[in-house]
């Protein structure tokens, strides 16, 4: 029987972290790709590369924790409420607090959005 890699492991969650947020396939492995490079490219020693490595397969790790909040804030599937707040800017305060007025508790009257 062939022994599993932590980095196969670790690859394999990362995987199903991307499911769980309705990311595309292979998005995690992506964004480690691009940081591995970016790794070299500054010369990061090896032990700094191996760290950086698995902390961009596991990005995401927390993201699902808050799966239900989002759903109850937003009273719709938690993906659909990530999904559009990837399309407010949040640096502007006037825009992101429209979207969130707009969003949070829709259905429900004001006194509860607030």
């Amino acid at each position: 029987m062939r022994e599993l890699r932590l980095s196969e492991v670790v690859a394999a969650l990362s995987h199903a972290l991307d499911l769980t947020e309705g990311q595309p396939a292979g998005h995690a492995v992506r964004t480690c790709l691009i940081g591995m490079r970016i790794a070299e490219e500054l010369g990061l020693p090896a032990g700094q590369r191996s760290a950086l490595f698995y902390a961009l397969l596991l990005k995401d790790a927390g993201c699902s924790s808050n799966a239900s909040r989002v759903s109850a804030l937003f009273q719709t599937n938690d993906l659909v409420a990530k999904q559009r707040m990837k399309t407010v800017d949040s640096s502007k305060l006037t825009r992101a607090s429209a979207f969130a007025l707009r969003s949070a508790g829709a259905g429900s009257g004001v006194h509860a959005r607030l």
